[in-house]
């Protein structure tokens, strides 16, 4: 019995160091775009997450990611 509870705490730590390592992956794919923004030119609309999803879209040439989105919305509720 003691085995199986071991095993299944194991096994969440792994999921939730793999989400974690995913969430990672991506804030660094978000401030890379970010850091592509000449901000004595550009000023980073953080205050309109519209704004800043067209802004990392351009910056990106794609749409973003369904996982960006999540970190972008994490990131401006902080």
């Amino acid at each position: 019995m003691i085995y199986q509870k071991i095993f299944i705490t194991e096994r969440n730590i792994k999921k939730a160091l793999e989400t974690d390592m995913k969430k990672m992956e991506t804030l660094e794919s978000i401030k890379e775009l970010l850091n592509q923004v000449d901000s004595s030119a550009e000023i980073i609309p953080a205050s309109s997450p519209e704004r800043l999803y067209l802004l990392l879209k351009d910056l990106k040439g794609s749409d973003l990611t369904r996982q960006e989105k999540q970190m972008m919305n994490e990131i401006l509720r902080a």
